[in-house]
C-alpha cells in the first residue's frame, strides 16, 4: 500500500506541476531565470558547436538607382503680355481655389475611406480578442480539471501511504 500510495501522490504530484507550469507559461511567459538559463545553455552549446568560419571575399559593385516622384500637372493660364494683368491673376486665381478644392475634396475622401477602414480594423481586433479571451478560458477550465484529478491522487496517494505505514505499525 507504502508504494501504490508513493506512486500516486507522485503521479498527482507531477500533473500539478505540469499544469501550473502550463498556466504560467501561457499566462505570463517563462520565468526569467528558466530564459537565461536556457539562453546560457544555448550559447554554451553554439560554442561546442561552431565550426570555423572562412573567409569569403564578396565585390560589391556601388548600385546606381534613380527615383523619381511626383506629380506633373499643367495649367491653363493667361500670358503676361495681356493687356489687363488684373484679369490674368484673377483668372490664374481662380484656376488655383478649382485645383485647391479638388484636391481638398481627394484628400477628405482619402480621409474618409482610412476613418472606415480603421473602424474596420478596430472591429476585427476586438473580435480576435474577444475569441482569444474564449479560448484563454477554455484552457483554464481544462487546467482546472487537470488540477483537480491530480490533487485527487495526490490525496489518495497520501492516505494510501499513510494507511499503509499505519497498518504495518
Amino acid at each position: 500500500m507504502v508504494i501504490v500510495g508513493g506512486g500516486l501522490q507522485i503521479v498527482g504530484f507531477l500533473v500539478l506541476a505540469g499544469q501550473l507550469a502550463r498556466v504560467q507559461r501561457q499566462e505570463f511567459g517563462w520565468p526569467e531565470f528558466m530564459r537565461r538559463s536556457w539562453a546560457w545553455t544555448a550559447s554554451r552549446l553554439r560554442r561546442l558547436l561552431r565550426r570555423p568560419v572562412h573567409a569569403q571575399v564578396h565585390s560589391v559593385l556601388p548600385a546606381m538607382t534613380a527615383e523619381a516622384a511626383g506629380r506633373l500637372s499643367v495649367r491653363k493660364g493667361m500670358g503676361p503680355g495681356a493687356a489687363d494683368r488684373f484679369s490674368a491673376i484673377e483668372f490664374n486665381l481662380e484656376q488655383i481655389e478649382k485645383e485647391f478644392g479638388q484636391k481638398i475634396d481627394a484628400v477628405n475622401a482619402s480621409v474618409e475611406g482610412l476613418r472606415q477602414e480603421l473602424t474596420m480594423s478596430r472591429h476585427a481586433i476586438e473580435q480576435r480578442e474577444l475569441e482569444r479571451e474564449v479560448q484563454r478560458r477554455i484552457e483554464l477550465q481544462s487546467s482546472i480539471a487537470w488540477e483537480g484529478w491530480a490533487i485527487a491522487l495526490f490525496v489518495v496517494g497520501t492516505s494510501l501511504a499513510v494507511w499503509g505505514s499505519v497498518s504495518t505499525c
